[in-house]
């Protein structure tokens, strides 16, 4: 039985956290992967005694599990659950081989403690991700559904608006599981067919597999009455890292699969524990957090994750570096009829700007876009941009998440 992380002293979770991640680093040294890099970089297991021995190795990179991911797996293919892969939305996609999950996995007390964290154990659960594709989200959520006794109904972000709309009213689902892209869609249709979202009966919304923005939020709240918990994720090492409590000022992190430091830079480091098939030791994302350490209000001594980026390549232009997808995420907070979903097209003497939005929540489209062109300009010190405000779903979506797109074509200014 695992203990309750969320009450227990920091001292007692490191205790307990070592003794996994030497596990980990066991399984690790039998790799091919880790042999070479434990070699290559003079590691040896025998002598990491404590976490200050545990930093001295060399953090292990998204470009060795894109190019070595068969030399990282520690259990023969026959032990294997399932094989998935990442949506390649920061580069090429990454192949993940899964260990079979059972009661006694980690990732059991992670659901029981997600749900105490939002005071609400569903009755009835909807997954809105794709359970037969690529992604690991929606077979891994489905799973822990099926082990801790919840009905749950999954539906691909492919399958039929109409369908997937007419079904959920059908089965009333009290908990949806969902990217914001994908259950905003969703939403949005409910109101074009004249049907109630609100009329699903939905009490709670966890949100995972792409950034939560402020715009959805509030959409989403007041769309489907009910309250939003955000969950943060790692695809390659198969961990869920943190989620939100009934206060929402932050991600508690969630000690039962991983171990997290932070590098120099701000990337996270992440070494799993709750997938033997893959173990990665002191692996490195592209994401950079903050964390908050003070005891929050609903009383847990984790840290809390405060903010959540991804280092975006800048554009050189005459008034100097410009991060167009921070900035516009930055400026779209001040326009809450809009949502954060947009693509940007960049060309030599002009750019246009296509942003979702609820046609139904805008009063006057043209005012709205003329503004919106006039703050960008402002902000990002460029003469001429066409902000043209399109329906929501409009724009491509992959794996039932939408990325913030920056096209460019010769763009200089």
């Amino acid at each position: 039985m695992l203990l309750d992380f969320d009450k227990i002293s920091q001292k007692k979770t490191l205790s307990w956290q070592w003794r996994k991640v030497k596990q980990s680093l066991r399984r690790a040294e039998q790799t091919a992967l880790y042999q070479n890099h434990f070699k290559r970089h003079g590691v040896i297991i025998k002598k990491i005694n404590n976490w200050q021995d545990f930093a001295t190795i060399p953090p292990t990179t998204e470009a060795d599990f894109r190019r070595h991911y068969r030399k990282i797996t520690a259990l023969p293919l026959e032990k294997i659950w399932r094989i998935f892969a990442t949506s390649g939305t920061t580069g090429e996609s990454k192949l993940i081989f899964r260990e079979p999950i059972t009661v006694r996995s980690e990732l059991i007390n992670v659901w029981q403690t997600l749900f105490r964290r939002m005071d609400y154990w569903p009755r009835l659960a909807a997954i809105m991700r794709p359970a037969g594709g690529l992604g690991a989200s929606g077979p891994v959520s489905a799973k822990m559904m099926e082990l801790l006794k919840i009905p749950c109904f999954t539906v691909s972000s492919e399958s039929d608006l109409n369908q997937t709309a007419r079904a959920l009213l059908l089965i009333k689902p009290d908990l949806i599981i969902a990217s914001p892209s994908f259950l905003t869609q969703l939403t949005y249709f409910f109101k074009k067919q004249q049907l109630a979202p609100r009329s699903i009966g939905i009490r709670k919304v966890i949100t995972t597999g792409e950034r939560l923005h402020l715009n959805e939020r509030k959409y989403l709240q007041r769309e489907l009455g009910a309250e939003i918990f955000n969950v943060y994720g790692a695809a390659d090492p198969s961990v869920w890292i943190g989620s939100e409590c009934c206060y929402h000022r932050g991600l508690h992190i969630f000690p039962q699969t991983a171990y997290l430091e932070t590098s120099s830079q701000g990337n996270l480091i992440v070494t799993s524990f709750a997938n033997r098939a893959m173990p990665l030791i002191r692996y490195q994302l592209s994401d950079k957090v903050k964390f908050n350490r003070r005891v929050c209000a609903c009383g847990s001594h984790l840290p809390r994750i405060i903010s959540i980026s991804r280092e975006e390549k800048p554009f050189q232009t005459s008034q100097g570096k410009i991060y167009f997808k921070k900035e516009i995420d930055r400026l779209l907070q001040n326009f809450p009829m809009v949502t954060s979903f947009f693509q940007l097209v960049l060309k030599k003497d002009k750019a246009s700007l296509a942003i979702e939005a609820d046609w139904l929540a805008l009063k006057n489209k043209e005012a709205t876009e003329k503004k919106l062109a006039t703050e960008i300009e402002k902000a990002l010190k460029i003469k001429k941009i066409k902000v043209n405000i399109i329906e929501i779903g409009s724009l491509k979506r992959q794996a039932s998440k939408l990325t913030k797109q920056v096209v460019v074509e010769s763009f200089m200014e």
